[in-house]
């Protein structure tokens, strides 16, 4: 039996099913210099999502490895560091992803006051619907389209409302 702490809850895996092998990268060695060698390249970390780990029965994760200092005549070079796994949460659990309406990420961005500047930078990336946004993790939408954690709250508050306001619409038929 394998225990997976994931944001704070413990989950157990079988080990007699299947594994999934989760591996970090490797970085590069730095480079051999006569005074001082080049630092070891990073090695990042696995982002596995959430959801797939969730179904998984028997998981190994491993972290990333940081590249060999470089060789240097007066002094080597650092080695690079490894990045720890980052398990990659969807922005909305997947029952309220489902719970969306099947909407062009702008009209929803507009009704919901969100930024021009923010439907930009996600339709940059090719987010075009609502549901999209809703299944990328915060750490995606940081990476890939450079928002700032104000920025993934305010699309986060703004779909909570949404799912809110079609809450109360159903009970009222």
């Amino acid at each position: 039996m394998l225990s997976l702490k994931i944001n704070g809850t413990l989950s157990s895996f079988r080990r007699d099913h299947r594994l999934m092998a989760v591996v970090g990268g490797r970085g590069g060695p730095g480079g051999a210099s006569p005074r001082i060698g080049g630092n070891g390249g990073r090695g990042g970390g696995p982002r596995p999502n959430a959801t797939l780990v969730k179904v998984t029965q028997s998981l190994e994760l491993t972290g990333g490895i940081g590249g060999a200092g470089g060789e240097g005549g007066n002094m080597g070079g650092q080695g690079g560091h490894g990045e720890t796994a980052d398990m990659a949460e969807p922005l909305l659990p997947e029952d309220e992803v489902y719970s969306l309406p099947d909407m062009d990420l702008k009209k929803f961005c507009t009704e919901h006051g969100i930024e021009k500047a923010i439907y930009q930078k996600l339709r940059a990336e090719g987010y075009n619907k609502l549901s999209s946004v809703a299944n990328a993790s915060p750490q995606e939408l940081k990476d890939d389209c450079g928002l700032k954690g104000g920025h993934i709250n305010e699309l986060k508050t703004a779909m909570k409302v949404l799912l809110k306001k079609l809450a109360k619409k159903n009970e009222a038929k």
